[in-house]
C-alpha cells in the first residue's frame, strides 16, 4: 500500500485507498449535529461518500449498490419497493400495515442481528470510538405499526427497510474490529463467544459472515476520516481490505516549515496510530519539505504564494489539484482500476460522470453479463436456445417437453424444483436490473408478487425468470387473497405518492429494549425458515442408474475377454476370490444391505473362474504381456484405436493428458474432452462410447468419470482467488457436534450453489463431489462447454502456445459441496495438532496464523481420491456407501470426520487400490505402444 497526499485548496489529505477524481464533500462545520434521532436523517439516502463522524463509524460499510439477496438478505426485496402494505379485513378497512408473514420475517432478522451486534460490540468495547451509538434499529421506524393510511404505512415500511443497511453495515465494521481484536490476542474463539452471549445460532452466524455483512468484495461508499479525531486510531489499519474510497483528512496545510508543521500530531495521536499511517507520517514530512521549498521560492517571486501551494480548481477540472505525490505515478500500483465485477475497486474515468453509461455490477454465477440489460439478456440466451434444440436427443427432448407442460401450470417450484430469478431494478441507474437468485426459501412469496406474464419460463435450463416489466400484469395474489386488502400502487403513483423515498416525515419510535442472550429458537426457526426443516425420510431424489453387467464392466475397464478353455493359473497359484474380484470391479461390498439400480449380474461359473485367473495374472504382472493374451484384450491388435474418436496427448507438468474429440460432429464445438486416466481412454474406445460428442459426454457422466472441458485460451495463470472470511460452512467450536438444522440449511446451501453455472464444475470432478451434484446440476450445463467466466473462474493448463482453460471449482465451493466447518482448535504460536493446518487472517500487511482443523458432512476429494473402494469410477460399492452415510446422518448418529479420519475409513480393500493402479499403468502403455 502506498499512500497518496494531496492538498485541496489549502487542507490535505491522504488517500488510502480510492481515486483522485473522487468528489469530496466539503467538511461540515464544528457545529453540525449528526444525530438522526433529531435531524430527520433518511437512511435511504446513506450510500454516497461523506465525512464520516467517529460515533457512526459503521456508515462508511454502507453499500454502494444497495441490494438485498442471499437467504438472510432476500426478504428485504421487493420489485420496485412494492411493499405489500395491507388492510387485513378481520380488522375491517381503514388500517394499513405490512403483510404479517413479512413483517414477522423481518423482526426475526432484526432481533438477530440486533443481538449479534450488541454482543460483538461488548466482546470488543475496548476498540470502538468512545463515542461509538448505533444506528436507530428498523423496528423504530415503524414496520411494525398499523396506520390510517396507506401512504404513512407505506413510509414507514420504506424507511424501515432502508434502515437495516446500516444496521447491516453495523455488522460489517464489527466484524473487522472483531478480527482486529483476534490479531491483538490469538487463540480466542469469539464466534463461540458471541454465539454464546447472543443467543444466535452459530450456523445463523456463519452464514451472517458469508452474506454481504462480511464480504469484503463488494464495493461500499467508503468515507473521509478526521485524524484529529482519536475515535478512529483502531480503525484505520484496518480499511484497506475493503473496497471502498478512504481519505484521511489532516485539516489545513500550511505554511509549511519541514516538520515542525507536523509537531501538531504529537504523542499520544501518533503512538495510537497503526505502523503503516506511522510510514505515512514520514511520507508526509517528505511531502512537506517539498512544500516548504516551493513556499520559498514563491516568497522569493511574489508577494502571495497560495497559488504556487494550490492552483485554483476550474468547476470542469478535477477536484484536486496536480498533486505532488510520493508516488511515481498518478495512480498508485497498488490500486488499479479494473473491472468492479472482478471484486476490486474500480476508478471512474472523469469527474462527472453521466450514470446512464455506468452499470452496476451483476450478480456473480447468474449468467448475465457485465452491462447486459434484461432485453439483450433474453435475446442472447433465445440464440442460444435455438443451438441447443438443434442438437437435442429424443430423450432430452421428451424431458423439455414434459417440463414445459408443467410449467404452464405456474405453480411455484419446490425445494428441488426449477431455479428461480428475480431481476431486481438497482436505484440510480435509470432502470438497469440485475439477475438475482430467488433464494429457494422466498419463491413461494415472491410468486405471488407476479402475474403468469411477469414470469418466464427457460425449459433447456429449468429456469424461471421474474420480472415487472415482462408485462403489465398484476400479481394475481391482489385479488385472490381472501385475507388482506392490498394497496393499488398504480393509483397511489398518479396521486404522486413518493415511491422512491417513502415520503417526507422521519417517524422514530422508541427504542424496544432487546433481553440478551435471545431465544434460541429466533435464530433456528429463522434457519428452518430459510432452508426447510430436516427430514429424516426423505428418499433420494434421483437414485444411481448403473448401465454395464459385471462382465461388461470387466471388459471395458480391465480389458478381460472370456477364453474359449481354461486358463492356467500363475506360478504364485490362485490367490483372487469371486468376491475380491468383484470389489476390483465395484460390486462387492454389503451385497445384501442396500439396494442398487442395475442390470443383472448372472455370471456362469466357469466365467467367474477365468476373471479371478485374469485379476491374479494382473496383480502379479511386471510388464504387460505378463498377462495372457487369451484373457487380455490389450495384448491383441483388434481395438480400433480411431474407430469414431480422435485422441492426442500432451505432457503438462510431467502428467499424461488425453484430449478427445469425437470423430462424428454434427455441429462444430470450440472445446476438447481431457481425461487423465488412461484406462478410462481405453474404456471409450473398447465400448465406442463416441458415436456422437454428446453421446461421449453422456456416457462419462453416466458412469461418474472425471474428466475436462477444455477451451483454448491465454497462457497465463488464472487470477488469485477472492480472499474470503473461511472457506466452507463458517467457524465452530472443538468437539462440536451439529443438529439437524445445521444438515438442512447445508443441504440447501449446497444446492443452491449447485444450481448455479458453476455447479458444473462439480459433475465434472468425478468421485463423491459428482455424486451429490448429480441430484441438482443438469447434464445439458456440461454439454454447453465452459462458461463465459472460465477465464476469470477456471483453472488453465498451460500448452505450448495457449492454455486449455475449463470451470473448476474453488477450496471454498468445494468446502460447501461437501459440508465442511473449519474448527478452531487454538492459537498459531503452538506446534499444530496432527490433524490441524494453519489458516491466515488476511487483515493487515502482516497475517496472522490461525490454526484450524476441517470436520465434514462428506469426504473431500483429497480423502476420496485414498478410498478403497474408488475404482476410477462410481460403483455400487460407491453408492451403498453414499446411502449408508445418508442414512446415519438422517438416523443423527453420525459424528463429522477430519481428512485423516475420512482416509481411515475409507481404505477398505487395500488390494482394489492395487489393481486399479496396475490397470492404470498398462492402459497407458498399451496407448503408447499404439502411438497414443
Amino acid at each position: 500500500m502506498t499512500p497518496e497526499h494531496y492538498l485541496r485548496g489549502s487542507k490535505l489529505f491522504t488517500k488510502i485507498q480510492g481515486t483522485l477524481r473522487q468528489h469530496l464533500p466539503e467538511s461540515p462545520p464544528a457545529s453540525r449535529s449528526y444525530d438522526p434521532e433529531t435531524d430527520g436523517h433518511n437512511p435511504g439516502s446513506l450510500n454516497h461518500l461523506d465525512w464520516v463522524p467517529s460515533q457512526f463509524p459503521f456508515l462508511m460499510f454502507i453499500p454502494t449498490y444497495p441490494s438485498f439477496h442471499g437467504p438472510l438478505f432476500i426478504r428485504l426485496y421487493f420489485d420496485k419497493d412494492q411493499f405489500p402494505v395491507v388492510s387485513p379485513r378481520r380488522i375491517g378497512r381503514g388500517k394499513w400495515e405490512l403483510h404479517n408473514e413479512v413483517s414477522k420475517e423481518w423482526r426475526e432478522l432484526e432481533v438477530n442481528l440486533r443481538a449479534i451486534v450488541y454482543a460483538m460490540a461488548e466482546i470488543c468495547l475496548n476498540y470502538l470510538p468512545k463515542r461509538f451509538r448505533f444506528w436507530p434499529f428498523p423496528s423504530r421506524y415503524g414496520y411494525l405499526g398499523k396506520y390510517d393510511s396507506w401512504q404513512i404505512a407505506y413510509s414507514a415500511v420504506k424507511r424501515s427497510r432502508d434502515s437495516f443497511n446500516p444496521l447491516i453495515a453495523t455488522v460489517t465494521f464489527l466484524l473487522m474490529m472483531m478480527d482486529k481484536r483476534a490479531l491483538d490476542t490469538p487463540g480466542t474463539a469469539w464466534r463461540t463467544e458471541v454465539s454464546k452471549r447472543s443467543g444466535v445460532h452459530l450456523d445463523w452466524l456463519g452464514q451472517l459472515e458469508a452474506s454481504l455483512a462480511g464480504d469484503t468484495r463488494i464495493a461500499r461508499v467508503g468515507g473521509i476520516l478526521d485524524t484529529m479525531d482519536p475515535g478512529f486510531f483502531n480503525v484505520i489499519s484496518m480499511l484497506h481490505i475493503y473496497n471502498m474510497p478512504v481519505f484521511l483528512s489532516w485539516g489545513q496545510a500550511g505554511p509549511f516549515e519541514g516538520q515542525t508543521y507536523f509537531e501538531q500530531f504529537a504523542p499520544p495521536q501518533i503512538k495510537a496510530f497503526p505502523p503503516f499511517v506511522s510510514d505515512t507520517m514520514k511520507r508526509l514530512n517528505q511531502f512537506a519539505r517539498k512544500e516548504a521549498a516551493k513556499d520559498a521560492e514563491s516568497r522569493s517571486k511574489s508577494a502571495t504564494n497560495e497559488s504556487a501551494v494550490s492552483p485554483p480548481v476550474g468547476p470542469n477540472t478535477a477536484q484536486f489539484s496536480e498533486p505532488t505525490s510520493v508516488s511515481t505515478t498518478r495512480e498508485s500500483a497498488d490500486f488499479p482500476p479494473v473491472s468492479r465485477n472482478t471484486g476490486q475497486y474500480a476508478e471512474p474515468t472523469s469527474v462527472t460522470t453521466n450514470q446512464s453509461t455506468i452499470f452496476p455490477p451483476v450478480k456473480p454465477n447468474t449468467g448475465q453479463r457485465p452491462n447486459e440489460n434484461w432485453t439483450d439478456f433474453f435475446a442472447r440466451r433465445a440464440k442460444a436456445n435455438e443451438l441447443r434444440l438443434k442438437s437435442e436427443t429424443l430423450i432430452d427432448r421428451q424431458a423439455r417437453e414434459s417440463r414445459v407442460k408443467h410449467a404452464l401450470r405456474h405453480r411455484p417450484p419446490g425445494k428441488k424444483g426449477a431455479q428461480v430469478f428475480v431481476w431486481a431494478k438497482v436505484k440510480g441507474y435509470h432502470g438497469f436490473r440485475v439477475r438475482d437468485y430467488a433464494g429457494r426459501q422466498r419463491v413461494d412469496w415472491l410468486w405471488k408478487s407476479y402475474g403468469n406474464d411477469q414470469r418466464r419460463y427457460d425449459a433447456f435450463r429449468d429456469e424461471w425468470d421474474l420480472c415487472s416489466e415482462f408485462s403489465e400484469d398484476d400479481a394475481q395474489s391482489d385479488s385472490s387473497d381472501d385475507e388482506y386488502t392490498y394497496g393499488d400502487y398504480t393509483q397511489h403513483e398518479a396521486a404522486g405518492v413518493g415511491m422512491s423515498d417513502g415520503g417526507t416525515d422521519t417517524l422514530i419510535l422508541p427504542d424496544e429494549q432487546l433481553t440478551l442472550p435471545i431465544a434460541p429458537e429466533h435464530s433456528t426457526a429463522d434457519l428452518q425458515r430459510m432452508h426447510g426443516k430436516f427430514d429424516a425420510q426423505q428418499e433420494i431424489a434421483d437414485p444411481f442408474v448403473f448401465l454395464d453387467t459385471l462382465d461388461e464392466r470387466a471388459y471395458y475397464w480391465y480389458g478381460f475377454i472370456s477364453p474359449a478353455s481354461v486358463v492356467a493359473s500363475p506360478s504364485t497359484g490362485r490367490l483372487t476370490t469371486w468376491n475380491s474380484c468383484r470389489e476390483y470391479l465395484g460390486n462387492g461390498r454389503w451385497l445384501d444391505a442396500f439396494t442398487v439400480t442395475g442390470p443383472t449380474n448372472t455370471i456362469s461359473v466357469e466365467t467367474q473362474v477365468s476373471m479371478c485367473t485374469f485379476f491374479d495374472y494382473l496383480l502379479g504382472s511386471k510388464t504387460l504381456d505378463d498377462i495372457p493374451s487369451s484373457i487380455y484384450d490389450a495384448r491383441t491388435e483388434t481395438l480400433d484405436l480411431e474407430s469414431v474418436v480422435r485422441i492426442r496427448t500432451e505432457i503438462i507438468c510431467e502428467m499424461k493428458y488425453y484430449f478427445v474429440q469425437s470423430c462424428n460432429l454434427d455441429t462444430p464445438v470450440s472445446w476438447e474432452v481431457v481425461l487423465t486416466n488412461p484406462a478410462a481412454v481405453v474404456g471409450l474406445l473398447r465400448g465406442q462410447w463416441g458415436q456422437d460428442f454428446l453421446g461421449l459426454l453422456r456416457e462419462l457422466l453416466n458412469r461418474g468419470i472425471p474428466f475436462k472441458t477444455c477451451i483454448h485460451g491465454p497462457l497465463r495463470p488464472p487470477p488469485p482467488p477472492a480472499q474470503l472470511r473461511f472457506k466452507g460452512l463458517g467457524y465452530r467450536p472443538p468437539n462440536h457436534r451439529p443438529d439437524a438444522t445445521e444438515y438442512a440449511a447445508y443441504e440447501s446451501l449446497r444446492d443452491d450453489f449447485l444450481c448455479s453455472p458453476r455447479g458444473r464444475a462439480a459433475l465434472l470432478q468425478g468421485g463423491i463431489v459428482s455424486r451429490l451434484a448429480r441430484e441438482v446440476v443438469q447434464y445439458q450445463h456440461v454439454f454447453d462447454g465452459p462458461t463465459r467466466e472460465v477465464f476469470d473462474t477456471g483453472s488453465m493448463l498451460p500448452g505450448q502456445n495457449h492454455g486449455h482453460w475449463d470451470d473448476a471449482l474453488t477450496d471454498h465451493e468445494i468446502n460447501i459441496i461437501c459440508g465442511v466447518y473449519q474448527i478452531d482448535t487454538g492459537g498459531g504460536g503452538s506446534p499444530p495438532h496432527k490433524h490441524c493446518h494453519t489458516t491466515y487472517t488476511q487483515t493487515t500487511e502482516n497475517r496472522v496464523a490461525m490454526q484450524t482443523s476441517d470436520l465434514s458432512w462428506w469426504p473431500k476429494p483429497s480423502a476420496w481420491s485414498c478410498a478403497g473402494i474408488d475404482v476410477g469410477f462410481w460403483s455400487e460399492d460407491c453408492e451403498r456407501w453414499y446411502q449408508n452415510q445418508l442414512g446415519k446422518i438422517r438416523e443423527g448418529k453420525f459424528v463429522l470426520r477430519n481428512p485423516s479420519t475420512w482416509k481411515n475409513g475409507l481404505k477398505f480393500n487395500k488390494t482394489t487400490s492395487k489393481a486399479c493402479s496396475r490397470n492404470e499403468q498398462w492402459a497407458r502403455e498399451y496407448l503408447k505402444r499404439h502411438g497414443i
